[in-house]
Formats: C-alpha cells, sequence, structure tokens
C-alpha cells in the first residue's frame, strides 16, 4: 500500500506521500462591497427619476449650450419649436432624445465604476467552470437585453431604456429627414448593431468563443480506441513498459510478501534509471532474475539503517521534520500539511537560524542526515557528514566509517598527507586545505614550510607528524626543534639538517608563514 500511494506534485516543503491538495474554498464578497454596489444603482435610480421629471433648471443647460436658440420656444427650459413644411418638424425634439440617451450613458457608467460591478460580476461569473460560466453569462445579457428590446420579451412590462431611440433621432438629424428610417434595412441593422455590441461584453465575461473552439475541437478529435490501463506502482509498470516481465513479476511478488523495503525500491528504480541510460537492461533482468530484491545492495551490506527517527519518503526523496500551520496567513496548499525536504531544497542551500538549545540539530540536521544516509544506501549519493566533538548528527551506525580526529579511541582516523610517502607532495597536499582564504599567507610559502618540517621529521622518525608535533613544529617551540636537529646531527644527515635550520631561521620573521598555519591546526 506505502508504494501505491498517491504523491501528487506539490509546492516545495510540502511533504508529498498521500498528499491530498485542499480545495479552495470560494471567496465571499464582503458585506460592504455589496452594500457598495446597491447604494449607487439606488442613488442612481433617484437621480434618474428626478431628471425625468425636470426638477432642476440647470439639467438641459448643455442641451442649450450645443443647440441653436432657434429650436426652442424663449422663457422655456427645453421646450422644442415645431418648423411647419421642414422634413424634421421638431429637431429640437429629437436633440431632446439625443441628450436624454447621453445622460443616461454617463449615469450607467457611473453606477459601473462607483459600484465596482465589473469586478463583482466577474468574481461571480469567470470563476465558475463551463458550461456554467457561458449560461450564466447568456441568463445576464437577455436580461440587460429584455431592458433594450422588451417588445421582443412579451412577458416584461416596462418600457425601454433610452438606447435604440437616441440612436434613431440622431439619425434623423444627421440625414436631416426620416428616409433612413423608413428603411426595413437600415433600421434591422441599427438593431443588430446595438444587439451585438449589448451581447459583446457578456460574451467576453462567459468566455463565448475558447468554449466554443473547445467544443469544436473535441467534436473534431478522433475518438480513442481505448484507455490505457494504469498499473499501480507495486506492479513495477516502468519495467513492463519496457518488455521486463519477469522482472516486474519477480519484484511485484517480493514486494506483496513484504520481503523488500523502501531502501530496496528506491534502490532498484535507482538501477533501472541507470540501465535505461546506459543501455544495459538485459544486465538489469539478470540480476533482478538472480538476486531479487536484494540486488545493488550497498557494499556494507545494509538494506537499512538500524533505527530511523524521521518518516522518509525514499521514492520521493523526502524526510518529513513537522507539519505547516494552519493559519490563514499561510497559503492554503500549506495549511495543515506536512512539511518535508526533498532534493529541490536540499540541492541547494539551508540556513537554520535560532538559540542554542532551540532543536535545530534534533528536529532539523538529524533527520535530514538520516535521510542522505538512506539515498546513500540507494546509491544516489555518498555522504560525508561533519560535526562538532560531543555533537553528533546521526547515529553511529548509520556510516561506514566514523571518524573521531585527535581521539586515540578512534578506530578510524584522516591522513593529512593523503597517505603521500613524498615530503613535498604531502606538503603540497596539506598546504592546499591549510591555507584556504588565509590572506597573509600564500600557497607557495605554505608549501616550503611544511617541506622544510616534513623532510627532517620522516628522516628521523620514518613517518610523518601526527597533527599534535606539526603544531608544535610549526609553533617554533625551541624544545621540539632543538631534539629534531639533534637527532638530524646524530644521523648525519647535513641535507635534512639545513632544511630544518633554514626554518628555524624563519621562525617569528615578518611574513613566516608557520605561525599562521600553527594557528590553522589550533
Amino acid at each position: 500500500a506505502w508504494l501505491d500511494e498517491a504523491r501528487p506534485t506539490a509546492r516545495p516543503g510540502i511533504w508529498r506521500f498521500g498528499y491530498r491538495p485542499p480545495k479552495e474554498a470560494p471567496e465571499r464578497v464582503a458585506p460592504v462591497t455589496v452594500v457598495g454596489m446597491l447604494v449607487p444603482l439606488a442613488l442612481a435610480m433617484l437621480v434618474w427619476s428626478l431628471w425625468q421629471r425636470g426638477v432642476t433648471s440647470y439639467q438641459y443647460a448643455l442641451l442649450r449650450l450645443f443647440t441653436p436658440d432657434d429650436w426652442w420656444w424663449g422663457g422655456t427650459l427645453a421646450s422644442p419649436k415645431v418648423f411647419e413644411g421642414r422634413e424634421v418638424a421638431a429637431p429640437g425634439a429629437e436633440a431632446l432624445v439625443i441628450y436624454e440617451g447621453l445622460a443616461f450613458a454617463v449615469l450607467v457608467l457611473l453606477v459601473a465604476v462607483l459600484g465596482s460591478w465589473h469586478a463583482i460580476v466577474s468574481h461571480y461569473v469567470t470563476r465558475r467552470p463551463q458550461p456554467a460560466r457561458a449560461l450564466i453569462s447568456a441568463l445576464l445579457a437577455l436580461v440587460v437585453l429584455s431592458f433594450v428590446f422588451p417588445d421582443a420579451f412579451p412577458v416584461v412590462g416596462w418600457s425601454p431604456v433610452p438606447l435604440v431611440d437616441p440612436l434613431l433621432s440622431l439619425t434623423v438629424l444627421v440625414s436631416d429627414g426620416y428616409g433612413l428610417m423608413a428603411s426595413r434595412l437600415y433600421t434591422d441593422t441599427l438593431y443588430a448593431v446595438v444587439t451585438l455590441l449589448v451581447v459583446w461584453p457578456f460574451a467576453r465575461l462567459g468566455g463565448w468563443l475558447p468554449y466554443a473552439r473547445t467544443l469544436l475541437a473535441r467534436r473534431a478529435a478522433a475518438p480513442t480506441p481505448g484507455v490505457p490501463v494504469v498499473r499501480p506502482r507495486s506492479q513495477w509498470p516502468a519495467l513492463r513498459d519496457v518488455g521486463q516481465y519477469e522482472a516486474a513479476d519477480l519484484l511485484t511478488g517480493e514486494v506483496t510478501r513484504g520481503t523488500v523495503n523502501d531502501v530496496d525500491c528506491a534502490r532498484i528504480e535507482n538501477a533501472f534509471s541507470a540501465a535505461r541510460r546506459g543501455a544495459t537492461l538485459d544486465a538489469f533482468r539478470d540480476t533482478v532474475l538472480r538476486r531479487g530484491g536484494t540486488a545493488w545492495t550497498h557494499p556494507s551490506g545494509a538494506r537499512d539503517l538500524r533505527r530511523r527517527t524521521a518518516s522518509h519518503d525514499l521514492l520521493a526523496g523526502q524526510v518529513r521534520i513537522g507539519r505547516w500551520t494552519a493559519a490563514q496567513q499561510a497559503p492554503l496548499p500549506y495549511q495543515d500539511a506536512g512539511a518535508a525536504l526533498g532534493p529541490e531544497v536540499l540541492g541547494t542551500s539551508l540556513l537554520a537560524v535560532g538559540p542554542p538549545g532551540s532543536g535545530k540539530t534534533r528536529a532539523l540536521v538529524e533527520p535530514v542526515t538520516e535521510a542522505l544516509a538512506l539515498q546513500a544506501l540507494t546509491g544516489a549519493c555518498a555522504v560525508v557528514a561533519v560535526s562538532a566533538p560531543g555533537a553528533p548528527v546521526c547515529a553511529d551506525d548509520a556510516f561506514d566509517v566514523v571518524v573521531r580526529i585527535g581521539d586515540p579511541a578512534s578506530v578510524h582516523d584522516l591522513d593529512p598527507y593523503a597517505e603521500s610517502d613524498d615530503p613535498d607532495d604531502a606538503a603540497a597536499i596539506l598546504a592546499e586545505a591549510l591555507v584556504g582564504d588565509l590572506d597573509t599567507v600564500g600557497a607557495q610559502g605554505a608549501v616550503t614550510a611544511l617541506a622544510q618540517l616534513l623532510g627532517p621529521f620522516r628522516a628521523v622518525h620514518g613517518r610523518f607528524p601526527s597533527l599534535p608535533e606539526l603544531h608544535a613544529l610549526l609553533a617554533g617551540e625551541e624544545t621540539v626543534l632543538t631534539r629534531l636537529g639533534e637527532a638530524l646531527a646524530a644521523s648525519g644527515n647535513d641535507v635534512m639538517r639545513r632544511e630544518l635550520d633554514a626554518r628555524v631561521r624563519q621562525t617569528g620573521a615578518p611574513g613566516d608563514a608557520g605561525r599562521a598555519l600553527a594557528d590553522r591546526l589550533a
């Protein structure tokens, strides 16, 4: 079951084993926002009612400003004259219709902007899946069209909004006659254009065109011959896809019997990936058929750690270190999800900040080191863990070799000279390790200082000095240097004695590399 558990793709830091992405809760519009939408609408209805009653003498000021004075009776606000014998007998009446249409358009625009109607309608419509989104926008378009063309909807009984009539009046004034009004082609075209202009915003809101393309693409797509069988991971589908049926059946049986663990499965998957890259699938099959779940076992023979302190998912390369908080401030995918570190994080760098004793080692460093040790057992990496004395980062049995530098009881130790027998080579190797970022010591000066000590010491003792002995020599301790010089004199090795004398003369001099190297060894 653990092998077949879903491991969906998730954001970095989320425990993928059995992770179920949370469903995004629908965002509700705050009551204040709804009130802010309705208040401008109510005010606009009041203003329009007062406008139609003509309660103020200033509402027609712009109309009188942009129209000839002889269109209106003197002493009136906007009472149009009737001219006998003209094609357009009352141009003022037509201008009044156009003016009311413009006033209505400005009022609608102000309501939409002040009430944030576009944002609110988009919130409720665009987030819905198709075809619900298209249907809702179509219903809204029909509602608006019922206000523009109420005669086309027998069930409604209200008057049309001033949209079509102002356009017809504008046609009369521009053409200076009613000839176009008598043309069925012109009026039908005008109605069609108005309908398209009204419907177009709702078509964009509902995504009609993309949805229509999707439907057409589905109809044009060739029918699939059949849905392929999706095998669970415990049946090793990747092996079956390349024809490795025997190996897959053998491993499936071992998984069913429980004779393999997660380390074995991850190790075999790594070996299979390497075999595919190297085109050595036949050798892979032979090894699996011969050794089964123990194939490619770590050279130590270990197939697992003796003790695990954290939860691991080797197939995803993750180690769980806790759980993300369910606070509202946390991003939704992280809320109450398991917290884990995986290759995408461990492959970069990690900085843990906290006071001493806060649990950085126990809750972070130890699980990460344990995860790397498990990955090493799968053949995915090699691990070198460095810690301070008395502060282990993992149990000793998680490593093949444990080196305690300077501890006489340690079974293993580091050879600072890399098993070299030549003093010059050993000096070069050690100098490269010690100089590092030292600004006061050059690499060549460090090599010379070390060679002047390593050669004489090896000539006397037949070995290179231990680190404490080397520290004393570099620090220029008189007793140690005198004893070494006397031993060289007694052996008659004048060459090495001259090397040592040169080092003694340089000890304490300005620019001497010995003291800086001794400080590095301290």
